[in-house]
């Protein structure tokens, strides 16, 4: 029997640190873009979320 997928849609979901709590603990915050192209291939997702993550690093 074969089987058969299609991909109706996608999304990158980034988890980012926004900062520290009170007792030194990292707080993360998920950042999801939706609506990414089901035909894109995954090296340009992980080339674009490279981008994004130069803008988000906590300072």
């Amino acid at each position: 029997m074969a089987v058969n997928s299609v991909k109706l849609t996608s999304a990158l979901v980034m988890k980012v640190k926004t900062g520290v709590d009170g007792k030194g603990n990292d707080i993360f915050k998920n950042i999801t873009f939706k609506r990414v192209n089901p035909g894109v291939v995954k090296e340009d997702v992980f080339a674009v979320a490279q981008v994004y993550h130069q803008y988000l690093l906590f300072q």
